[in-house]
């Protein structure tokens, strides 16, 4: 589902046909300002190819990650592998039936299928068509400052007759605003110029982040990546109540290494527009400065409020203390005057009983208490202890994500190195047969990196990536799906090894 909801999101964020969706080539996007643009070769309303190329934009939507294009993107590349040569960003030759097919069978669930009815609507009658269209009515709709219709025809790519390239060249900029709308930012609301999750900054933490989150990733990509990094960070919180345990991003180098976590969370940064921002905001209307400056006087005001409030508490307690002074020097006994007095004289007492608090406090020897202690949570099944839950799986992925669960485990779920765990570790037969079935890919890529003498103690994530795709060769099927042998899963990788060896 991963796959059809980014393609889902994306082609509502265009308004585009899916034929134009399942053409965009890494090639095509670049990162401008706030906005992700992306270009199109081709289309259907200009054959001849002889209009001017202007960029579709898309935006984050910080507010509702349910919804957000670039947040879908950061997890559809964190969850599938680049592959080297194929340009396209969703690779493969049946990319449409694909989609119809998970598309069919989400819309048949019977919640679904049941609201929509309630609804009015059949849902045999969904289809990619509607997505474009869908999006186009949400943007002509719901709001009186809505984009301009014309800026709506020209994303759509609708024909508007002879006059669209000579007299409405000019709405191509109102792309900006149809942009934001149709990503859900609320358009009557100041949070409609929020800016993307991003860095202020490169650092060498980025940097090491995306080498292990986005391995082997095309050139053009990095300076977009960054941006999917961030998104993905700033939203960690949101993804781990939401994501089921089986979701494929829980079994990522992102979810497996708290480093990056812990790391990166402080560098991210998603606010408005400033003197001191890096980036700035784009596709704003007039409208949308009302609403921003009448926010910016509810802060003021209640920083206002919280200073007088300050200012009003020293008042009263300077006018208590000049009370409480009066009253000592004219020997009269006050309140204040007993609460300072009575410490003093218990300070004369002597002091007749001994208390041994360092008795209570002392630690235990031999053992530093800021050292880390490296531990592994024991379950039982069976009768036996267990370094795994009874109820463990070994996960579904691509060969790179168990790769890293081989090598170093899932720290997040205290799930060791898969390498080092023994039969009675694994709660069912099912188990055992699949960890078997892994162990023998695992070890073709241990042989080939012994052989060419890069293999050897593997203590972090980075070295993992490094290995795996210097050896990634060793598990290199001929007959995967046309360019999507880093979408494959590690368990149809292992069927076609096995089948080319007989």
């Amino acid at each position: 589902m991963i796959f059809a909801r980014t393609f889902l999101v994306i082609a509502w964020n265009l308004i585009c046909r899916a034929s134009n969706a399942f053409a965009i080539r890494n090639s095509h996007m670049e990162w401008s300002n706030d906005s992700l643009c992306i270009y199109f070769a081709h289309m259907k309303n200009d054959q001849g190819g002889e209009r001017p190329r202007d960029p579709r934009h898309i935006y984050a939507n910080p507010l509702s990650p349910e919804i957000c294009p670039i947040l879908a993107l950061s997890i559809y590349w964190a969850t599938f592998q680049f592959v080297d040569s194929v340009d396209l960003l969703f690779p493969g030759g049946k990319q449409y039936d694909r989609f119809r097919k998970e598309l069919i069978d989400f819309l048949d669930q019977p919640y679904i299928a049941e609201e929509l009815r309630r609804r009015g609507v059949d849902p045999a009658n969904i289809g990619s068509h509607s997505i474009r269209k869908g999006a186009s009515t949400y943007c002509s709709s719901g709001s009186t400052s809505c984009p301009p219709s014309t800026a709506v025809h020209l994303r759509a790519g609708w024909s508007l007759g002879g006059v669209q390239n000579t007299y409405l060249r000019y709405e191509s900029a109102g792309d900006m605003y149809v942009g934001r709308t149709v990503s859900g930012l609320p358009i009557n609301s100041s949070n409609f110029s929020k800016l993307p999750p991003h860095f202020s900054h490169r650092t060498t933490e980025i940097t090491d982040a995306i080498n292990i989150v986005y391995p082997n990733r095309p050139p053009q990509l990095e300076f977009i990546l960054e941006f999917a990094l961030a998104s993905l960070v700033y939203h960690y919180d949101k993804l781990c109540e939401t994501l089921s345990p089986s979701h494929p991003l829980r079994w990522t180098p992102f979810f497996t290494c708290p480093e990056i976590i812990t790391s990166l969370k402080p560098l991210v940064i998603c606010g408005y527009s400033s003197a001191t921002s890096v980036i700035s905001a784009t596709g704003i209307p007039p409208h949308v400065s009302i609403p921003s400056k009448l926010d910016d006087l509810k802060v003021a005001m209640c920083e206002t409020t919280a200073a007088l409030k300050v200012v009003s508490d020293s008042i009263v307690v300077g006018i208590e203390k000049a009370l409480d002074d009066r009253a000592v020097m004219t020997s009269t006994v006050s309140y204040a005057g007993l609460r300072e007095m009575i410490p003093d004289c218990m300070r004369c007492l002597p002091q007749s009983i001994d208390i041994r608090a360092d008795a209570t406090t002392e630690q235990p020897r031999g053992l530093a208490s800021d050292d880390p202690i490296p531990t592994t949570r024991l379950s039982m099944h069976d009768g036996l202890f267990s370094r795994l839950p009874p109820s463990f799986k070994v996960p579904k992925g691509t060969a790179y994500q168990l790769w890293i669960l081989w090598c170093c485990g899932n720290a997040a779920q205290d799930i060791p190195p898969l390498r080092l765990l023994r039969s009675k570790d694994l709660p069912s037969r099912d188990c055992q047969r699949r960890m078997s079935d892994l162990r023998y890919l695992m070890l073709r890529i241990e042989r080939e990196a012994r052989q060419t003498q890069r293999f050897g103690p593997i203590s972090n994530h980075d070295e993992a990536s490094r290995v795996f795709l210097a050896c990634k060769d060793a598990i290199a099927v001929q007959n995967s799906s046309r360019g999507r042998s880093g979408q494959l899963g590690w368990r149809t990788l292992v069927n076609l090894i096995r089948k080319n060896a007989k």
